[in-house]
This record gives structure tokens, C-alpha cells and sequence, in this order.
């Protein structure tokens, strides 16, 4: 597997709290209304960016929110809110004393929560400190805070991990994060995102990218030979995707923050764009979330209607929040794998074995 490239993201969202402990009514100020974050110099970000080894490939700044395309994922900074996202074999977390640095300079000095999150990695031998395991990348969060770290799954299959300091926010509005994993994708979808003739923007009109939040701004790339990221910007709302399109490790990540009281129809709509074999989702909603707990924030039955089957779901309650995550498989997957189970029972069976020792 020389070619491998570990699709799957670290993310790291930090929150700090605004000077005199004001809380907000919307989610994030205006740049005229406070700069925080955003008054970071581009030297001290690029800087940021180095350690966890990465860089500024394109960025597109609103009234909200600064947002960065990086060689590898993506970077959105509001007044008080930091994310970044990383894949391949970025050192995420050895940035996390520098985003501190840098985040004191401008008078932020109190962080109100932060999260890291990871789905489990498809190759983590390939990765470095601190990245190597879970309990690695918890022990070194433990060196700044204490904060409690979930893990979400089967431990035999598909998994989902968080670490957060489980902190009210400083926001008394909606807010709510849906992040899809998918696998085992389409192969003549995945052709789309390799380097040939069509622009990036022509890629995102073509590939339905553009139509999944009608109005957004988006800004992109097109990897050579292979491979997509793009940020996108909707007032103070963000979405962002990631393509890793090789058949043996392809892999595809949706997330945003969007805003709506019923998350079935994006979903779906993500599901089509990309048609995936397997997708892992979960969706973070505190406690003004227009739907309540996580687990109503989409319709089940409408999923299985698309054409996919629930095999995993949990939920993780915390001091402000509610945590849903879940693994799915198209039905055509299912199918197959439930007819090879049955196959091999049989066979036992006709061999006479004890299926005890199976």
C-alpha cells in the first residue's frame, strides 16, 4: 500500500470565551462587532498550520468567518470559535499550544469547551505522536485539561471517538454539528474527482456539490493526480467535503453547521450526491436545538426508504448537549453479507461442525 492516503480527518474545535464573559445571542459577531480570533495575524496562523503540517492552499473571508481550503482538510475562524480539520499523517494536536499562544495574544485567554473527534483511522500505524491511538491523543489533552473522552461503536467494527471538556458555551442559540463519514463509495463517482480537463469549479457544479446548500459560496481544489476539498461559506454557517477517490481507501466527509429543524432531506441528499456502500454520521445538538435531543434531528425510516440500513446506534448525553452517532450500510450491502452468513452457516452445518468453536 505505498499509495495509501488515510482519508479520515482529525478535527479539533475550540471555543473561547469572550472578553467580560458576554454571552451572545447569535452564534458568532460580525467582524465590525469583535475581530477575537480573527485578529490573528495570517503570519501566526500559517505558523499554526505548520505544526500540524499543513498549509493555506485558498481562502474566502465573509462578515462571519475566515474559512481556509488546507493541503490537507480545512481551517474556519469566527470571533470565538476555532476548527480545524486535518487528514493523511497531520500532527492536529501538537498545534493546540500555539492556537492557545495565539489566542491569549488577542485577549483571549479562558477556553469555554473544546472538541476533538476522529472516526478510527483505516491505517493508524502510518500516523505519529500523538495521533498513534485514541489514548495517546486523550493523555496528550490531559497535559492542558480535564475533560472527559467517549468512545462510540462496536469495538470490533466501526468506531467513533470524542474528547471535550463537556463546558456550557457562551451561545444561548441553536447549535448543532452533522458530520458524514462515508466508505465503499461509487467508482464512477470517485472518477470525477480526479485530475483532468474540468476545473475544481466545474467538478463542484457537475458532481451536485453545488446544490447541496443552494446560495452557499464555495471555494475548492482539485488535487493532482487525485482528490477534492472544499470549503463552504453560508452567512455565518459553514459546510466542508473531503474526497479521497482511490478504490481501495476511498473515502468521503461531509460536515456543517447549518442550521435546520430537520436534517432527513441534507443527508439524503449527500447520500445521492455520493452514493457511499457504508457511512458512519454523527450529530452534536445542545439543548436549543429546534428538534430537541440528537436523535430526533432526522427521520430513520426515510433513510432506509434511500436505500440504507442502521447497524449501529448510540447516543452520549452531556452537561449541555446531546451526542448521536450511528453506522449505516446501503441495503444491497447488507443483502450480500447476510446471504454469505447464511452460506457459511450452512456449510458448518453440512460439515458437521461445532459451532461453538466458530
Amino acid at each position: 500500500m505505498d499509495d495509501f492516503f488515510e482519508g479520515q480527518e482529525k478535527l479539533l474545535e475550540v471555543w473561547f470565551r469572550p472578553p467580560n464573559n458576554e454571552i451572545q445571542q447569535g452564534k458568532h459577531p460580525k467582524l465590525s462587532e469583535a475581530k477575537g480570533l480573527r485578529a490573528i495575524p495570517r503570519d501566526n496562523i500559517q505558523l499554526i498550520l505548520e505544526k500540524a503540517k499543513c498549509c493555506i492552499l485558498d481562502s474566502y473571508h465573509n462578515e462571519y468567518m475566515d474559512s481556509y481550503v488546507l493541503s490537507e482538510s480545512s481551517l474556519f475562524i469566527t470571533a470565538y470559535r476555532l476548527i480545524i480539520k486535518t487528514c493523511g499523517t497531520t500532527t492536529l494536536l501538537t498545534a493546540l499550544p500555539l492556537i492557545i499562544k495565539y489566542a491569549a495574544s488577542v485577549g483571549l485567554k479562558d477556553i469555554d469547551d473544546i472538541f476533538f473527534s476522529r472516526r478510527e483511522l483505516m491505517s493508524p500505524d502510518h500516523q505519529q505522536y500523538p495521533h498513534r491511538r485514541f489514548s495517546e491523543e486523550v493523555d496528550f489533552l490531559e497535559q492542558y485539561f480535564e475533560g472527559a473522552a467517549y468512545p462510540l461503536g462496536r469495538l470490533n467494527g466501526d468506531r467513533w471517538y470524542l474528547y471535550t471538556l463537556n463546558n456550557q458555551l457562551h451561545i444561548t442559540c441553536p447549535d448543532v454539528t452533522l458530520e458524514i463519514m462515508m466508505t465503499s463509495l461509487d467508482a464512477k463517482v470517485m472518477q470525477q474527482f480526479y485530475k483532468s480537463t474540468a476545473t475544481a469549479k466545474q467538478v463542484t457544479t457537475t458532481s451536485g456539490i453545488a446544490d447541496i446548500i443552494p446560495g452557499a459560496h464555495i471555494h475548492e481544489f482539485l488535487f493532482d493526480p487525485c482528490g477534492y476539498s472544499c470549503n463552504a461559506v453560508i452567512n455565518e454557517f459553514y459546510f466542508t467535503i473531503h474526497i479521497t477517490p482511490q478504490e481501495r481507501f476511498s473515502y468521503v466527509s461531509f460536515e456543517t453547521d447549518y442550521m435546520m429543524e430537520d436534517y432527513t432531506s441534507l443527508i439524503t441528499k449527500v447520500l445521492k450526491v455520493f452514493r457511499p456502500g457504508r457511512f458512519s454520521l454523527n450529530l452534536f445538538a445542545n439543548k436549543h436545538a429546534p428538534f430537541g435531543h440528537a436523535s430526533s434531528a432526522f427521520k430513520l425510516d426515510q433513510l432506509k426508504t434511500a436505500g440504507f440500513r442502521r447497524e449501529d446506534q448510540q447516543t452520549c448525553e452531556l452537561e449541555h448537549a446531546s451526542v448521536l452517532y450511528g453506522h449505516f450500510a446501503s441495503l444491497q450491502i447488507s443483502g450480500a453479507e447476510n446471504t454469505k452468513s447464511k452460506q457459511r452457516f450452512h456449510y458448518l452445518i453440512q460439515q458437521g461442525l461445532d459451532l461453538r468453536s466458530v
